[in-house]
């Protein structure tokens, strides 16, 4: 009776977090706009946030196997409230930034701790688990999405937030009934460090695509503003990037072993799409923009759920640490992306004045990526020959 009650809880909150996080899609940049950021910097909110999450979901993944995961679970749902009421709250960059450092906090210790905690109350059916979780998460973005817009245009930005806090304070009950839920007392760190660097490494390598929507949500939502779509019209794009995030699981998991062989070419097919997107994203050719945006999302959408349930299931007593090694790998990619983009769009709007920093800001990250991802791809194929040669040499 309690594992099916501490399952329901676990599926309501996986659909509650990210739901808040997409509420404040549109609220989030403009906010940051009219708070001390730029066209330009604007990802700088984003980038501060991934920066804790970098150290923070490995620590708390071995901090979870060790102790547990109910704690971290009550404490990332109050840290989240915590955020979003700061955001509301927050009159300048200082005090925005220190909100994104609190978001920060939160994602690190919540989602490592959810997914281990769903995983060892089903362990037989893991895949299934990690699936379900995914998709309840996907649908809490794609409603959080479709109203990101409209709630900026009825209420104002400030309210998303408050609203946003309100919400989570309730998960946070929700969360007190848990069971506490350890993989072992005995977890060593030295094992989960070598467990936490192999998927980083993994997750970094060659689905790096999954971790532009940070510049899709800043940069990506001034360039659509800017060439004249709504609040709303921009909420409803987003939204149709959550709806595809859901969509996809199915041949995710259908075609799971081609997708992993051909998960080189994908990624660098996703991110070429993203920047026909940028480049695209004006009043005269938007439909252009959108079908790449949507092009773009199908094909990252369909990279990371095979690595994160590899990553949960390898071994029980670290599963938390392993998810906390794919967030981390996720992490690092989006704090990379943003800092890129930040980077690049202050330099363009103090050096360069015919070209659009925000535009500049989203194009220069993905298509470094891009170059990184085709040499990867031609290393990979250079070893598999290698690989094949010596098979063939040993059958002699």
């Amino acid at each position: 009776m309690s594992a099916a009650r501490d399952s329901a809880i676990l599926y309501i909150m996986s659909f509650l977090v990210p739901l808040t996080f997409n509420l404040t899609l549109i609220a989030l940049p403009l906010k940051a706009l009219d708070n001390g950021l730029t066209r330009g910097t604007v990802a700088l909110v984003v980038l501060v946030s991934n920066a804790l999450q970098i150290p923070g979901r490995p620590v708390f993944g071995y901090i979870g196997d060790r102790i547990g995961t109910k704690i971290p679970i009550m404490v990332a749902n109050i840290l989240y409230a915590l955020a979003y009421f700061a955001y509301y709250v927050s009159y300048d960059l200082t005090t925005i930034l220190l909100s994104a450092l609190i978001q920060g906090l939160a994602v690190s210790m919540f989602w490592s701790s959810v997914f281990s905690h769903n995983v060892r109350l089903a362990w037989a059916d893991s895949a299934f688990s990690v699936g379900s979780m995914l998709s309840t998460s996907f649908m809490g973005s794609v409603v959080g999405a479709f109203f990101s817009g409209y709630l900026v245009e009825w209420f104002g930005y400030d309210q998303v937030f408050y609203y946003s806090s309100l919400i989570m304070l309730a998960s946070f009950v929700l969360s007190v009934p848990l069971e506490n839920i350890s993989g072992s007392s005995n977890v060593n760190y030295k094992v989960a460090f070598k467990i936490t660097f192999k998927n980083v490494s993994e997750t970094a390598k060659s689905i790096n695509s999954i971790a532009v929507f940070p510049l899709i949500r800043t940069y990506g939502t001034v360039m659509m503003l800017n060439a004249g779509l709504t609040e709303g019209f921009v909420g409803l794009i987003l939204t149709v990037n959550r709806v595809i995030s859901v969509v996809a699981q199915y041949p995710a998991a259908r075609f799971y072993n081609w997708i992993l062989e051909k998960r080189y070419s994908i990624n660098i097919l996703a991110l070429a799409s993203y920047i026909a997107f940028a480049l695209l994203t004006n009043r005269e050719t938007i439909f252009l923009s959108i079908s790449a945006f949507i092009i773009g999302t199908f094909l990252s959408s369909i990279l990371p759920s095979g690595q994160l349930t590899k990553a949960t299931t390898e071994n029980i007593e670290y599963s938390t640490v392993g998810v906390g090694g794919f967030g981390a790998g996720l992490s690092i990619l989006r704090f990379t992306y943003t800092g890129i983009g930040s980077t690049t769009g202050a330099f363009i709007e103090h050096n360069v004045t015919n070209i659009e920093p925000d535009r500049a800001a989203f194009v220069v990250p993905v298509l470094i990526f891009l170059i990184v991802s085709i040499i990867a791809k031609l290393k990979d194929k250079k070893t598999q020959k290698i690989v094949e040669k010596e098979i063939l040499g040993s059958t002699k």
